[in-house]
């Protein structure tokens, strides 16, 4: 029996997916519950629709971000920090500072998407930081930190 899943079950599948599955578990179990619903060909042409749309949708995200991440690679940020003469930093830089220096340059990035390598900076010099625009899209910055 082919049934579409109408929210996550587990073992079995997410919202939305088609499976098949024994007549049994799909008639007394699966869709009194309201897990699933009896699989038409109305409804899987709908489904398969919803599940076009989303793929395309998807693409035009990862496009979207692949041309930004065009647009931020090599791209290098300057901050200007309180440190001692030995170049340690008076406290320390953290992916909102970073998030901050790239809003100055128009840039806007959430600072949960900004990713220090070995956590927040503490020293004056270059480091690097990841930029996560989309799922499987990253980009390096370069960032410098400058005595004020």
């Amino acid at each position: 029996m082919e049934i579409i899943l109408v929210q996550d079950v587990e073992n079995l599948g997410k919202k939305g997916e088609v499976k098949t599955v024994k007549d049994g578990y799909g008639r007394n179990y699966l869709i009194p519950r309201g897990f699933a619903e009896r699989a038409t060909p109305g409804k899987l042409k709908v489904v398969r629709e919803r599940q076009a749309a989303d793929r395309t949708r998807q693409e035009k995200r990862v496009a979207e971000a692949q041309t930004r991440a065009e647009s931020l690679k090599g791209l290098r940020v300057d901050i200007e920090v309180n440190a001692g003469e030995s170049g340690r930093l008076f406290g320390s830089v953290t992916s909102q500072d970073v998030a901050d220096a790239l809003a100055k340059r128009g840039i806007t990035i959430d600072k949960k998407d900004v990713r220090l390598e070995g956590g927040a900076m503490k020293a004056l010099g270059d480091h690097e930081a990841t930029v996560h625009l989309y799922e499987g899209v990253n980009v390096p910055i370069l960032v410098r930190l400058i005595p004020s």
